[in-house]
């Protein structure tokens, strides 16, 4: 698979965010995660766009893109996620603009889940999930 989601190491993450939060109660602080994109293949990847999958009786569930920039894959990340610009995009016609992504580059997002004034799951335990696309086709040199 050519685009990989991973922690700041580089360590592979699931799209699915299904226990990434700890679990929730209502008028619990906001929490962020931090992830990485990157392009393992061999080709460029362009137009991308990110959205989400949020559960609709989960908190409040946002996504932004921390650094539009594709960087070298040793780029090393000081990520404020706090100061990201947040929405929830729910398809990819209107999801927020990713960087081409050559192979061996990466860009930032950041995920933010709101619980201040939410209504959370039994267990509080939610089923958010992040998309990509991207509408070039990827090609291999």
């Amino acid at each position: 698979m050519p685009l990989l989601l991973t922690d700041l190491s580089g360590n592979p993450t699931s799209p699915d965010l299904n226990g990434a939060f700890p679990a929730g109660s209502v008028g619990q602080a906001v929490d962020y995660l931090v992830r990485e994109l990157r392009n393992a293949g061999g080709g460029t990847l362009t137009g991308g766009r990110l959205f989400a999958t949020p559960d609709p009786s989960g908190g409040g569930f946002a996504l932004a893109v921390l650094d539009a920039t594709a960087r070298d894959l040793g780029y090393g990340y000081v990520p404020n996620p706090a100061a990201g610009s947040y929405s929830t995009p729910t398809d990819s016609a209107t999801g927020l603009v990713l960087p081409d992504l050559a192979a061996g580059k990466k860009c930032l997002i950041g995920i933010r889940r709101d619980l201040t004034t939410a209504t959370v799951p039994p267990g509080g335990v939610e089923t958010n999930t992040v998309r990509v696309t991207f509408t070039a086709p990827i090609t291999y040199a």
